[in-house]
């Protein structure tokens, strides 16, 4: 140590700094740099006021030195002397030839990596002298920035030598807490030299100047000022970005973490140029969400790991603060706090026209729209990171996560994407609040301590912006901003959980409980209350709508009531406190209750039903139940909830309806109810007699659906059973209503609903007798229908299906009033006659369709009942033909086979139709037509089309076919016997028998069409034998091995039978013993008259609904009075006398 009696050396070592030779000064500099030490405190001034030429001196050698030497010792000699304060205020403030600005300059453009690195470490030791006196006022900075030594370290920068990036980088981040570094532009003058050394750190693998260089980076974007834009081009930012992109694959953690901070630092929409370069942006962030992908699952490295886990329910408030955290644990927070920056900067960009256009381009060219889709992929990119990266990522590790500002990044993001006006926004938080979001804030709002401000404040943003986005869209502006302004006032000064916020419902205003009405501020008190309340009664609503239920619910019923029997004013509490109450107490409150409702609950109910029930009314099955359930509210009040379910479902708003109940259809739902509540029939018809037009369209088809649809067990067919009934009773109220009204004429709507239901019942419940409400409805619906010159065609089609259904439940019976009212109304004949005859245009199709089936239906009851005709219709042979010869319109097909059916069986003398032929047409007639009444050759091509529509497979149209076939061959029979074999002699018939048994016996189901056909040609055909020996083997061996009690009903054992008569009686067929044995083992199961009984029925008159068009089953039509149809009780019987007769059958 230099001490007092050792001055005479240091003076004489100074006295060598100014020897001629370099060597000599080499060596004294180097023994004073390694001889001088910080002097005792008092001798501090003292020490450097003897040696003050020493700085001078040392700024000299610099200054004049040649040699490396010499300049290496004399830098370390003036890098000892600026680790002192007072030999650094000396150099600073030298004013002779020589600053040390100047030598600094010169040592850093010396391209000698030691001279470089120790002329740094110099800078960056004057720098440290400034930050230690700032308070000082001191100026070593800005002297060293005014003479551009931060230029001078720029260029130092160009270099492969790591230690000397690493230097350089600390010196200039040393820089960056001046403010004139970035007011002088120092920062814009240097930013490519600093991106182009960091890229070089990350070439040469020096982790320790990647990181020095990655933060300088970052504390660059962090201070740089808004008004002075660090990159003025697309080139230094692209450089940059892919930069950052390399860092995030780096194999240290502490080194991606740094990247990812410069990346958030960097996503300033001051700093970044215009157009803003998306794609480019959206590559660097899917690099960062590549680094969560590779982090551990669950993260590992919390130094309490041992302890129990951060419980999200049983947790210490203080818990998690004085804990170390991991390595990646931090990164997740700076990565989250990037993403953060990212959503900000695509929110500011929304607003900012320059993000997505340049000052040079023209407005609506092609760049800006493909600027504007990159903003829009942005945002899409962020909210998928968000939902599909970020949110699993925080959730897997939620227990264990000890940084507040990671759910304050998390939070915060969420919050600005909820204020995204994109398409998918309201979806993406449907998601959220379905995945107990609102739980789960409430929660990590409760966990960290409450003087974490910035996480209490994201939370709360988060929870106002979720309840909005979401929100009811029916509302008006002024009531969506009335909700986020009461749960911006009242969500701060809501604390604890979810269950802890119940007690402020239960809480009762002071102005209340006080007998005093004057207390001065108490008016302030309640308000303040009931914001908190009206805004946990949000929370909640919300919440249980998305199957979030934050509380039991036996205690939200409670805390409900309680809250409306303390609220002194029920009438003005605010629109949307009133619809979050209706929900809550539907989805909590009276369930399996058999106690009168509470008269709270009864009180509010009739303040709302004094309201727009729309406003209040939320679309979910739980109110719609609860109006029906055990503590039913008020009938008046039900019925608003029942017409805005109907209301909701036909115009699909459903803005707050959850998915999970939705997916089993909201018809079920009604269905179901009134299935189990009659009150709800009730009040479906009152609407279908007075409600508005949709209404009535979606109570009309909720009916039908119950009504039509296939009972899912024996208990649902009861009920719906039980509903035609009460259907049935009430009907003739609903013909009251709608036809007997004085004040107005009915609707549309109201007939069509009517007529529909009627034609449901007629269908679904025949009767044995003619209903005297059909007698007047069928007079109204003719005049309806006849009289108008514009009647609607939805009206017309259902009341000619109405009409249709009523002729076919008479038929059966000897009642005659309904076609005898058709046939004396001349009106109703002629437009019949007009749609029967018209080219049926496209909306004219099901109309013409009807109307062939309500004929035929007409031209077998006349012929029946022997009615008088007052208008005979007229139908052209060739349009008649053309029914039959159609291929494609298979509805109209089987009008017209049944058309043509139901004239055969008449024998073409029906009054009602008559078949015309215009005279153009007409040919001499040959010798096989005598006796028809027309031509054998037309017979003969309505016979191959019968064929034909046989082969096609469809089963109602092959039925219709076959009938038509065997009416047909009934009909030649007694008129042309000659031609009628001829037919039956067609090889075609042999094939046609070949390709229906084919095509059913490998599937080990004959349809009962195939066996009427087989019959006939058995019982007509016999000459031609178009039945072979195969063809009854084959049938044989189908009905040997059928059980009939679980693979036949009625019909098809009675057409059966038939077969099997034929086989016996006719003398032609001559069968195998092997056949008889079979035929006897399937007549021994008719025989059992309980196997019979317990088939299922099908009545031959059911009437059957085809593309919205009623007909009668085909089967119905033959009319051959050989052919035994006996009663079904007598089937067994029948049976028994055939296996009698079938036993003396001799082979």
């Amino acid at each position: 140590m230099v001490s007092h009696d050792q001055e005479s050396l240091t003076g004489f070592l100074l006295t060598g700094l100014s020897y001629p030779d370099e060597k000599v000064k080499s060596v004294c500099a180097f023994i004073l740099a390694h001889a001088i030490t910080s002097p005792a405190e008092g001798d501090r001034q003292l020490f450097w006021a003897r040696n003050g030429d020493l700085p001078s001196s040392v700024l000299s050698l610099l200054a004049t030195g040649q040699s490396k030497e010499l300049r290496v010792n004399a830098l370390g000699l003036l890098k000892k002397l600026l680790e002192h304060e007072e030999p650094a205020r000396i150099l600073m403030q030298y004013q002779g030839k020589t600053s040390l600005s100047s030598v600094i300059k010169k040592m850093l453009m010396s391209r000698d990596d030691t001279l470089q690195v120790t002329s740094v470490q110099c800078t960056a030791q004057i720098l440290l002298h400034q930050k230690a006196q700032l308070s000082h006022h001191c100026q070593y900075a800005e002297e060293l920035l005014n003479s551009d030594v931060a230029e001078f370290l720029y260029e130092t920068l160009a270099t492969v030598n790591g230690l000397l990036l690493s230097s350089t980088f600390c010196c200039l981040l040393l820089l960056t807490e001046i403010d004139s570094f970035f007011s002088k532009c120092h920062t814009v003058y240097g930013i490519e030299s600093i991106v182009r050394a960091v890229q070089q750190s990350a070439k040469l693998n020096n982790t320790e100047a990647l990181n020095q260089g990655l933060k300088l980076l970052s504390e660059i974007f962090k201070k740089q000022p808004g008004d002075i834009h660090l990159m003025n081009n697309d080139s230094t930012l692209t450089q940059l970005t892919l930069t950052l992109t390399d860092c995030m694959t780096h194999t240290e953690t502490p080194t991606v973490t740094h990247a990812t901070q410069a990346l958030a630092d960097l996503l300033r929409r001051d700093q970044l140029p215009s157009p803003l370069p998306f794609q480019t942006l959206i590559t660097t962030l899917q690099a960062l969400l590549d680094v969560f992908h590779r982090l551990p699952k669950p993260l590992v490295g919390h130094s309490h790991r041992g302890h129990h886990g951060c419980s999200l329910r049983g947790h210490s408030r203080q818990e998690g603060l004085g804990r170390s955290h991991s390595k990646q644990e931090m990164l997740l927070n700076t990565g989250l706090g990037a993403l953060h920056k990212a959503f900000r900067l695509a929110a500011a960009c929304l607003n900012d026209p320059t993000t997505t256009e340049s000052q040079f381009t023209a407005p609506n060219s092609q760049d800006t729209k493909a600027t504007d889709a990159g903003l829009s992929c942005l945002i899409q990119f962020l909210l998928q990171a968000v939902e599909g990266t970020c949110i699993p990522l925080v959730m897997m590790n939620i227990e264990t996560i000890s940084i507040p500002h990671i759910f304050t990044s998390l939070f915060s993001m969420l919050c600005v994407a909820m204020e995204f006006d994109v398409g998918d926004i309201n979806k993406f938080a449907v998601k959220l609040v379905s995945s107990f979001f609102i739980q789960l804030a409430i929660t990590i709002r409760n966990k960290f301590p409450t003087q974490d401000r910035l996480l209490q404040d994201a939370i709360n943003c988060f929870l106002v912006g979720l309840c909005t986005s979401i929100q009811d869209p029916r509302f008006a502006l002024e009531e969506k901003q009335e909700l986020r302004d009461t749960l911006q006032k009242a969500l701060p000064h809501i604390h604890g959980s979810a269950d802890e916020m119940l007690p402020l419902l239960h809480e009762v205003p002071p102005s209340a409980s006080s007998s005093s009405s004057s207390l001065l501020g108490q008016d302030d008190v309640d308000s303040a209350l009931h914001i908190k309340q009206q805004a946990c009664l949000a929370l909640l609503y919300y919440a249980f709508l998305y199957h979030d239920k934050l509380a039991p619910e036996s205690a939200v019923s409670e805390a409900v009531v309680s809250f409306l029997t303390n609220h002194s004013n029920l009438k003005r509490l605010p629109t949307s406190t009133a619809k979050h109450l209706l929900l809550l107490l539907a989805m909590c409150h009276g369930k399996g209750w058999d106690q009168p409702m509470h008269s709270g609950v009864l009180s509010f109910l009739k303040v709302l039903q004094e309201r727009d029930i729309t406003r209040v009314y939320t679309h979910h099955p739980s109110i719609l139940n609860w109006c029906f359930g055990p503590a039913s509210p008020p009938s008046q009040f039900a019925q608003g909830i029942i017409e805005q379910w109907l209301l909701c479902s036909r115009s699909g708003n459903k803005a707050e309806a959850t998915e999970a109940w939705q997916q089993g259809g909201e018809g079920d739902i009604l269905s179901n109810l009134l299935r189990s509540n009659p009150t709800c029939l009730d009040m479906l018809l009152d609407i279908m007699s007075s409600g508005g037009n949709g209404l009535v369209q979606e109570a009309l088809a909720v009916l039908e659906s119950v009504f039509n649809g296939a009972a899912s067990s024996a208990s649902d067919e009861e009920s719906t059973q039980s509903l035609l009934v009460a259907l049935r009773k009430r009907l003739p109220d609903v013909v009251q209503r709608i036809f007997m009204s004085e004040e107005e004429a009915p609707l549309d709507v109201h007939i069509l609903a009517l007529l529909r239901l009627r034609c449901t019942l007629l269908e679904r419940c025949p009767r044995t007798e003619l209903d005297p409400t059909d007698i007047k409805l069928m007079y109204h619906v003719i005049n309806l229908i006849s009289k108008s010159t514009n009647s609607n065609p939805n009206i017309l089609q259902v009341s000619l299906n109405y009409l249709t259904c009523l002729l076919i439940q008479t038929s059966t019976q000897e009642e005659t009033r309904v076609v005898s009212i058709l046939l004396s109304n001349t009106s109703i004949l002629q437009l019949l006659e007009s749609l029967v005859s018209s080219d049926s245009p496209s909306q004219l199709h099901t109309q013409q369709c009807s109307s062939l089936s309500l004929v035929t239906q007409i031209i077998t009851g006349q012929a029946k009942f022997n009615i008088r005709v007052s208008h005979t219709m007229t139908l052209e042979l060739r349009f008649a033909m053309d029914l039959m010869r159609q291929n494609k319109d298979r509805l109209r097909k089987v009008c017209g086979l049944q058309l043509w059916t139901a004239l055969f069986n008449a024998k073409f003398e029906s009054p009602v139709l008559r078949i015309t032929c215009k005279s153009a047409l007409r040919t001499l007639r040959e010798d096989e037509d005598i006796g028809l009444d027309i031509q054998a050759r037309d017979l003969k091509s309505v016979y191959v089309w019968l064929q034909n529509s046989i082969v096609q497979g469809n089963p109602l149209l092959c039925q219709a076919a076959v009938s038509c076939m065997r009416s047909l061959i009934a009909y030649l029979l007694g008129r042309s016997q000659t031609l009628a074999h001829h037919l039956l002699a067609q090889p075609w018939n042999h094939r046609l028998i070949n390709y229906c048994l084919e095509s059913n016996l490998d599937s080990n189901h004959v349809p009962t069409y195939v066996i009427q056909l087989i019959t006939m040609f058995l019982q007509h055909g016999k000459r031609e034998k178009m039945v072979s020996i195969q063809h009854l083997q084959g049938m044989t061996d189908y009905l040997k091995s059928l059980d009939i009690s679980q693979c036949m009903n009625q019909q098809a054992v009675l057409d059966a039978l038939l077969m099997v008569q034929q086989v016996i009686v006719q003398p032609d067929v001559k069968v195998t013993l092997n056949i008889v044995q079979g035929l006897g083992a399937f007549l021994q199961q008719v025989t059992n008259p309980a196997k019979y009984q317990s088939l299922e029925r099908q009545d031959d008159l059911k009437c059957v609904r085809l593309n919205g068009v009623v007909l009668q089953h085909p089967r119905s039509y033959t009319m051959d009075s050989k052919m035994i149809s006996p009663p079904a009780h007598q089937i067994p019987f029948l049976a028994k006398d055939l296996l009698e007769k079938l036993t003396r059958y001799k082979e």
